[in-house]
């Protein structure tokens, strides 16, 4: 797995080590003073530190002390303002400090530093596909210089860039899949046999899908974008511009960021001594052992159920597709989860990805709750260009089927997620045609009176078992690896089919997962989460509740998987 390899933890341990370095001069080199109690030194009120006057061994003291007061009483957090708030004056605060220049641009050296390793990590991971990193970035940079600075061709060099994404987005993730397919069609309709070789060994063909590339260019065409809209100025060096589309914490499995909410941050990003570190080890502790103690464990049960359909039980195939419908929630959102708590270590805050989605009551909020990025970004850039819900019922509907058709093909090059999103655009156009007409079931219930365990049920219990149930069969097609998979796997739930018995150690590892998922979303529900942890000071529960996860990593990891969304 790759963020427990000893090459990934040597390797990030090393840049945040010079990482923290280049910002001693600003977070330790200050002048010492004391707290109000008189007793503890406190340093960052005045002056940069003079490294001639002082030692080695004073710096190590130095943040020692340091460290000790932030997690006592949380020195140099910022106050009472949430990520989302902060967020939102991205857009003007990144216009401020471009105004500003080289003034608010202190960052030059940290920023080259992050984007070595960026590019070193990818390289690492994918070689040869540096190269269409590279390319997205040096074409979009320039185009958003052209689009910024021209004042009739903007139109034209932003559809230049969309199709350039678009158009190595087909090249490198789909050209195999559809090649095989129009060969198909091909054949079908002329009845040319001889092609089927042909077809054949473009088949066999194994194609190698750059590592990301999903991600990276729904990023870098955020920037042009916003661009054209005038919601962003261009950055002012490319150097910038590579580091956002190639930030190495987000960049192979998202969250996708877009560039109003993270060009910013290169500009008034926080310093060392402003960063939550409590908060930032909580949310790699907890996405650590979302993966490896509980997705990883769910992922013996469905890999065994997968790979033999034709002999299960139907509980067997119930209980696999429940699995999998936690294991690609908990796989998800852990990496997410890590990317957010390592970016904040560097000083850089990711939004939240995932919002307890498997509690929501509706389709569309359900799609407000999970992969947040990537709904975000279909609403922003797809689904409100194409009209939104402004042109009438119909048009409307067929919006919504467009966009969760088109989110389904992002997954990947396969009809499962195709008929996966086109399904998903379905529910969501059907439940849209409901409540246009004001004839939901639990409109037409509300006239009717219930007591108050009824009531909870018809309109949030009911709704929230509904939308489960139908999300996790839908995921039955992201699983399987090819369509009559899938439907095997449904009729042997449907049919109560015999078979091989659920194993008891896959029903023991079924609960375990199921107690912690159960007990989690209570938590999430009690805002009992590092998200929530940032602006408060450091707490004994805290470090219970930490210490209880790292020896629950350490006794209870499975054997490392690959994160699922590595191959989009």
């Amino acid at each position: 797995m790759l963020f427990t390899s000893p090459l990934f933890i040597a390797f990030f341990g090393l840049i945040s080590i010079l990482f923290m370095l280049f910002n001693i001069h600003r977070s330790l080199g200050l002048t010492r003073i004391e707290d109000d109690t008189g007793s503890s030194p406190i340093l960052y009120k005045s002056g940069y530190f003079k490294a001639i006057n002082c030692s080695i061994v004073k710096l190590i003291k130095t943040a020692y002390y340091k460290l000790l007061i932030r997690l006592k009483i949380g020195i140099g957090r910022e106050k009472d303002k949430s990520t989302e708030s902060s967020l939102a004056e991205n857009a003007s605060t990144y216009n401020k400090g471009l105004k500003l220049g080289n003034k608010k641009h202190k960052n030059n050296l940290n920023n080259a530093l992050l984007l070595f390793s960026s590019l070193l990590f990818y390289i690492t991971l994918n070689k040869i596909f540096i190269l269409i990193l590279l390319s997205v970035v040096t074409w979009d940079y320039y185009l958003g210089k052209l689009i910024e600075t021209s004042s009739h061709r903007k139109k034209l060099f932003l559809l230049t860039s969309i199709c350039l994404n678009i158009g190595t987005l087909l090249l490198f993730k789909y050209a195999h899949f559809m090649s095989i397919n129009i060969l198909n069609i091909i054949i079908k309709v002329t009845e040319i046999n001889q092609l089927n070789d042909y077809n054949n060994s473009i088949e066999s063909i194994e194609w190698v899908l750059p590592l990301g590339i999903s991600f990276f260019i729904f990023q870098s065409m955020s920037y042009t974008i916003d661009l054209y809209r005038g919601i962003i100025k261009p950055s002012k060096s490319w150097m910038d511009y590579c580091l956002y589309v190639s930030f190495f914490p987000q960049l192979v499995a998202g969250p996708i960021v877009k560039a109003k909410e993270f060009l910013p941050q290169l500009y008034y990003r926080i310093t060392w001594s402003q960063v939550p570190l409590f908060s930032a080890f909580s949310w790699i502790a907890l996405g650590f052992f979302k993966k490896a103690v509980l997705a990883d464990r769910l992922a013996e049960i469905v890999d065994f159920a997968y790979g033999n359909v034709s002999a299960l039980d139907w509980s067997f195939a119930l209980i696999s597709i429940l699995s999998y419908s936690f294991q690609i929630f908990l796989d998800f959102s852990g990496y997410s989860d890590i990317a957010i708590g390592i970016a904040l270590l560097f000083g850089f805050r990711l939004s939240k990805n995932f919002n307890l989605p498997y509690l929501s009551k509706s389709f569309s909020e359900f799609w407000n709750r999970w992969h947040i990025s990537l709904s975000s970004w279909l609403k922003d850039y797809l689904y409100i260009p194409l009209g939104g819900n402004r042109i009438g019922s119909l048009l409307t509907y067929r919006n919504l089927f467009l966009v969760m058709l088109l989110g389904g093909l992002w997954h990947g090059a396969s009809w499962n997620f195709v008929i996966w999103g086109g399904l998903h655009g379905f529910l969501l156009a059907l439940e849209r045609l409901f409540f246009d007409k004001k004839i939901t079931i639990t409109e037409n219930l509300k006239e009717s009176s219930f007591g108050k365990f009824k009531s909870i049920f018809i309109y949030k219990l009911f709704p929230t078992l509904l939308v489960f149930s139908l999300t996790t069969l839908l995921w039955v097609l992201f699983r399987a690896p090819d369509f009559s998979t899938a439907m095997e796997m449904f009729l042997k739930v449907f049919t109560l089919d015999s078979g091989l018995k659920l194993p008891y150690t896959f029903l023991t590892s079924f609960s375990l997962v199921f107690l912690f998922l159960s007990v989690g979303h209570i938590a999430g529900k009690c805002k009992i989460h590092p998200e929530y942890w940032e602006n408060s000071p450091f707490k004994i529960k805290h470090g219970l509740a930490f210490a209880i996860i790292a020896i629950a990593i350490t006794l209870l990891a499975r054997p490392g998987k690959p994160f699922i969304y590595f191959v989009f």
